[in-house]
């Protein structure tokens, strides 16, 4: 009975972590939920960068923190305009362009540093709003070793890492929750990230809304967008292609037979048809897994999902990365820290077996250091 219970809540903890579709995520307060007060009105603070937990100003400029426990402020009584968070509760704006010259940006301090030479995948959301008089067809980011801060009102003298520009300043996508997305590969030791528009006016195409009535003075020769959902996220040890795993049906994962940074596929791991939900059957292998972990702390293991090519590749893409999470969801269950574990799904594109799909539907790891 006592085994059944335990296996339930197990379980429970499976589906709980696949459902929320559980990641790692580097950038602190990301969703800019945690706030140590409602949020009353529009910064005018230029005395404090500081913003809310995670958040600062990188210049004398003033960030606006928003959140739902304030109806007035993110209701269409704003001055900025109305809007409801992309997700969760909370969401920030900045100006990042101004007749004139003046320009806002957010900063974010990481909960780690980034490690030289790995790939990051780094994305948010950002909207105009709408008491915008202009929009503009580009927004950035950058990546630095420390904290920044300049008392300039201007364009921040820092290169960016990465700006996103679009085709035309004012499309059909302009005021709707844009993405922001890139993959950026670490110096080594950055610790912050900065958005906003690091080009200057003569660099950037402006688009006036001519039809726009703006309620706040600030506004009236300016873009307003509003930013939320940050992601950092490593996409650390993508698999070599020159390296041919390891297939041993007789394969245990016992330390005399594992060698660092190989890849073998794991036998008897298997799950229900065309799902992610494991089968009790893949537990004895992989609780030896989670126990060559506990047994070597220092070791990390990436895992890496591969199906067969029935059904379509977007398909088989999706499915192959839920059952590499599937397998690091249940180790974490067991108590193995989540950065310790990277998954990564390769869909059909890497059989094994022209005439056995059997084999192509697998699960392979390598421990690394």
């Amino acid at each position: 009975m006592r085994i059944l219970i335990k296996h339930f809540y197990t379980y429970l903890i499976f589906h709980f972590l696949i459902q929320s579709g559980y990641a790692q995520n580097l950038a602190t307060n990301s969703g800019f939920e945690l706030v140590s007060k409602c949020p009353e009105s529009i910064n005018t603070n230029k005395t404090s960068y500081e913003l809310i937990n995670g958040w600062t100003s990188a210049s004398y400029g003033t960030p606006d923190i928003f959140n739902i426990c304030n109806k007035l402020e993110v209701g269409q009584n704003n001055k900025c305009g109305f809007t409801s968070p992309f997700e969760g509760n909370g969401f920030s704006g900045i100006i990042t362009w101004e007749k004139y010259g003046f320009r806002e940006y957010l900063q974010n301090k990481l909960t780690k540093p980034l490690n030289e030479g790995y790939e990051y995948t780094i994305s948010f959301r950002y909207k105009l709003s709408s008491f915008s008089m202009y929009s503009i067809d580009r927004i950035g980011i950058s990546l630095q070793d420390s904290s920044y801060y300049t008392t300039s009102e201007k364009n921040i003298p820092i290169p960016a890492s990465y700006t996103h520009i679009k085709q035309k300043p004012f499309d059909t996508l302009t005021g709707t929750w844009e993405l922001f997305k890139t993959t950026y590969t670490a110096k080594g030791g950055e610790t912050n990230l900065i958005i906003g528009n690091f080009d200057s006016n003569a660099n950037t195409s402006a688009f006036n809304l001519y039809w726009t009535t703006p309620r706040e003075p600030s506004l009236e020769h300016a873009s307003y967008y509003y930013i939320d959902n940050l992601k950092i996220h490593l996409n650390e040890h993508i698999i070599d292609s020159t390296i041919t795993p390891i297939y041993d049906p007789n394969f245990n994962i016992n330390a005399n037979e594992v060698i660092l940074d190989s890849s073998y596929i794991l036998q008897d791991v298997h799950f229900l048809h065309d799902q992610a939900e494991l089968l009790l059957s893949s537990w004895k292998t992989l609780s030896a897994l989670k126990e060559q972990l506990i047994k070597h702390a220092k070791w990390k293991v990436l895992i890496e999902g591969h199906t067969d090519d029935t059904g379509s590749k977007e398909y088989n893409q999706q499915l192959s990365e839920k059952r590499a999470n599937s397998v690091k969801v249940f180790l974490i269950s067991q108590g193995i820290a989540p950065d310790r574990i990277t998954t990564y799904g390769l869909g059909q594109t890497k059989p094994i077996s022209t005439s056995d799909k059997n084999i192509n539907r697998r699960v392979e790891i390598k421990f690394y250091e």
